[in-house]
């Protein structure tokens, strides 16, 4: 059987020049949770309002927040973190910085 061919890397977004300054590495789902929480304070302020807006309910959203990630998303944490790869969550917005913030 032929070996699959690699996926084509060079077509994916790049991230942005000054990731590595507004961003922060995340290697389990409390700490996904974490950026999360000041993201959503941020963006749309209270748990209550977010959930509205984005179509969640407020007990999918406090989960998320309080790391309470599920087996899927502990597991491809785990999987990235074997392969050798970072996941690093940076804003879109490039005047803010998760380094910045008292999370």
């Amino acid at each position: 059987m032929p070996r699959p061919k690699p996926a084509d890397l060079t077509q994916l977004p790049k991230p942005p020049v000054d990731a590595a300054k507004r961003g922060v590495r995340v290697l389990t789902p409390k700490d996904v949770g974490d950026v999360v929480r000041v993201a959503r304070a941020r963006a749309l302020g209270r748990q209550v309002d977010a959930t509205r807006r984005l179509g969640v309910s407020r007990s999918m959203l406090g989960g998320l927040e309080r790391g309470e990630g599920g087996s899927q998303l502990d597991l491809t944490l785990q999987i990235l973190t074997d392969l050798g790869l970072d996941v690093v969550l940076v804003p879109r917005d490039p005047t803010f910085s998760f380094q910045d913030e008292d999370a």
